[in-house]
């Protein structure tokens, strides 16, 4: 009975009041932030790797891995994505790994643009017991189950040329609920509301910065983030930008991140300082964070008509 008390010790936490995955550099994660999004990215195709670690001086880390392929305007104006998804967290190996893909369409309107999407996952959760240690043997199963999720969201953004730039949208994650118990008791998986909003403002010539809102809520859990982005773009390498940012997810961490873009290549790193009740145990360490993003265009051919004039035959 104490071994099944530790595990419940170690895992309702996860499913019942742990936050859903989450990424620092959340502007960056279409598929944790809003399926809409899709429609608005600069370039027609892009890759982006992301990794995630933390609570690595606590215990054993949570580690996050995704890879997408995310490509706009695919047909008129829909868009589709693909992103592979593994997370690992703590010492029994609780692992979510699958699949999730995105829809979503863009109207124009004026100066703006609306967008809508819709995102799509089959998952995977495992846990495997033999992992943890007991004082008495105890006769536990690996488990693991398989789950759907679905999840929308909507998006205004405004022309890139605009005097005010700006972006804003709201997104509903796990709008079926899908049930997360490893016994055959139900544990529903909580619905997830977030909002953001992003700006820019040219300070001089070459220099930008860019203040960010991200909030998220999930039944009792609410996650805010508020940051401001510095960027810099060489005069005499205009294709070479440096970006440095300072966030705070409040109540948890301050939020470091550099980032730097080279034509179609973009790379960024954030480190989260924590300052939660946690940061004895942590010695402040929260965690880092990796992004790496490959963007391109297909270039169109360009038909060539034949103008040559062919003359009329001559009947008579």
């Amino acid at each position: 009975m104490r071994g099944l008390f530790k595990i419940a010790f170690f895992i309702f936490p996860i499913i019942l009041n742990g936050q859903d995955i989450h990424f620092s550099q959340f502007s960056k994660s279409t598929f944790f932030l809003n399926p809409s999004l899709l429609s608005s990215q600069e370039s027609e195709n892009k890759i982006v790797l992301q990794r995630r670690n933390q609570w690595e001086s606590v215990a054993i880390p949570f580690s996050t891995f995704t890879v997408s392929l995310e490509k706009k305007e695919v047909f008129l104006n829909n868009s589709f994505g693909v992103q592979l998804l593994n997370d690992v967290a703590g010492d029994a190996k609780f692992r979510t790994q699958g699949a999730s893909i995105i829809f979503s369409r863009g109207i124009k309107f004026n100066k703006l643009k609306f967008n809508i999407g819709v995102l799509l996952g089959r998952f995977q959760r495992s846990i495997f017991y033999d992992k943890l240690i007991f004082n008495s043997t105890e006769n536990l199963q690996n488990t693991s189950f398989w789950f759907n999720d679905i999840s929308i969201g909507a998006s205004i953004i405004s022309n890139k040329k605009s005097n005010k730039p700006f972006n804003t949208g709201f997104s509903i994650y796990h709008l079926n609920q899908p049930n997360q118990s490893l016994t055959n008791t139900q544990v529903k998986l909580n619905k997830k509301y977030n909002f953001y909003i992003f700006t820019k403002y040219e300070l001089i010539e070459n220099t930008s910065f860019s203040p960010k809102m991200f909030l998220s809520k999930q039944s009792q859990d609410i996650e805010l983030i508020t940051s401001l982005d510095f960027d810099y773009v060489f005069e005499n390498k205009p294709e070479l930008n440096l970006t440095f940012g300072l966030g705070n997810r409040w109540g948890d961490a301050l939020i470091y991140s550099v980032g730097t873009k080279l034509n179609e290549f973009e790379f960024g790193f954030s480190y989260d300082y924590n300052i939660s009740s946690l940061s004895k145990a942590s010695n402040n360490d929260g965690g880092f964070e990796i992004i790496l993003l490959y963007t391109w265009d297909i270039k169109k051919p360009d038909v060539k008509r034949n103008k040559t004039i062919k003359p009329c035959p001559k009947y008579l």
